[in-house]
C-alpha cells in the first residue's frame, strides 16, 4: 500500500499502508488440527498511527523519504462472501525527503490531503470494486502520477482479504490489488498479489490476533509519450515484499502490521529518431501502522 520512479510510487503510497509493527507478541498454542473463522467486522471509529521509510535510487543516487500520517478508519459493511465497504479520513499527514543533508517539508501535499475522505467497496479477494472521494487531491506525486490514485490504491491495499474457509497453522491464501495511474502522458498499472499464511496465535495491544506473514509479489507496466516533444517511453516495475499482520480474532480488524519492500524499475525512451534508452532504478521501503484507537 510507492508504491522515486513509479516504484516509490509503490513504496511509498501502497506500501504506505501495508501496515506495521509485529514481532514479539507471546504465542498461544493452538491444537493440532484446529481450524479458526477469520473474518473482517463492522466497526466504527478506530484510528490507526503510520510511519513509512522509503529509500529512492536513481542514478547511484539516493533519496530519502519519510511520511508519517493518522488516519480515522470505519467498515460500514461486511457481505457473506467477504466483501466489504471502508471509509477513512487523513487527520494527519506529513512527507519529508531529505536531499544533500537537508529536509525538505512538503506543506503542499499536507494541507491537501489532511481532513480528506475516501469511501472504498472492495471485493472478496481485496480488489478494488468501486471507490469515491478524495475530491480535494488534485495534484501528482513526486513522479508525476496522480496523487488521487496513489492515495486510493494505498488505502485498498491496507484491507486485507480474509480467508473464505476457516483456516488452521500453515494454511495459505491469495489476495490481489490492481489499478491503473495516470501520468501526464501516459498509464502505469500496477498488479500486486498477496500470499498469506496463518501462522498462529498471540497477543498484540491486548487482542488475542492472528498472527498472518505476506508475502507480495509486485509487478507493474505502462506506456505513454508527450507528442508535442517527440517522446515515447515504456516502463517494466518488479518487486517483492515480506511482512507480518495481526488481525484481532474476535474484533475483526488489523491491529498491527508491518512490510519491507524491494521494487526495480526500466524505463526505456525513445526521442525522435534516436535510439531507445533505457535506464533502471530501484526502491526499498519499510511500512508500519499501529492501531491507536
Amino acid at each position: 500500500m510507492s508504491r522515486c520512479v513509479v516504484g516509490g510510487t509503490v513504496l511509498a503510497m501502497v506500501a504506505l499502508w501495508v501496515f506495521g509493527c509485529g514481532g514479539g507478541a507471546p504465542e498461544i498454542q493452538l491444537d493440532s488440527g484446529e481450524k479458526m473463522t477469520l473474518k473482517h467486522k463492522v466497526v466504527q471509529d478506530l484510528a490507526y498511527r503510520g510511519k513509512n521509510f522509503v529509500t529512492v535510487n536513481v542514478a547511484g543516487f539516493a533519496r530519502p523519504i519519510t511520511i508519517e500520517q493518522e488516519v480515522s478508519s470505519s467498515t460500514d459493511s461486511v457481505y457473506a462472501d467477504g466483501a466489504c465497504v471502508v471509509s477513512f479520513t487523513f487527520d494527519k499527514y506529513s512527507e519529508v525527503t531529505y536531499s544533500g543533508g537537508q529536509a525538505i517539508f512538503n506543506d503542499d501535499k499536507e494541507k491537501m490531503i489532511v481532513g480528506e475522505s475516501l469511501w472504498l467497496r472492495l471485493k472478496p479477494d481485496g480488489n478494488i470494486d468501486e471507490w469515491r472521494g478524495l475530491e480535494g487531491v488534485r495534484s501528482r506525486d513526486a513522479q508525476g502520477w496522480s496523487l488521487r490514485e496513489s492515495l486510493v490504491m494505498a488505502v485498498a491495499g491496507s484491507v486485507p482479504p480474509m480467508p473464505v474457509e476457516p483456516v488452521g497453522v500453515g494454511d495459505t491464501w491469495t489476495g490481489t490489488l490492481s489499478m491503473p495511474m495516470e501520468g501526464p502522458y501516459g498509464t502505469v498499472t500496477y498488479r500486486i498479489t498477496n500470499t498469506y499464511e496463518l501462522e498462529g496465535i498471540a497477543m498484540k495491544k491486548g487482542f488475542r490476533c492472528a498472527r498472518i506473514a505476506v508475502t507480495s509479489d509486485i509487478m507493474a507496466d505502462g506506456s505513454g509519450g508527450d507528442p508535442s516533444g517527440g517522446v515515447e517511453w515504456k516502463m517494466l516495475i518488479s518487486g517483492d515484499g515480506k511482512g507480518k499482520v495481526f488481525f484481532a480474532i474476535d474484533e475483526g480488524y488489523v491491529v498491527t502490521s508491518k512490510e519491507e519492500t524491494d521494487v526495480d524499475v526500466e524505463t526505456t525512451t525513445r526521442r525522435g529518431r534516436e535510439e531507445p534508452k533505457t535506464e533502471y532504478s530501484s526502491a526499498k521501503g519499510e511500512s508500519n501502522i499501529v492501531l491507536i484507537q
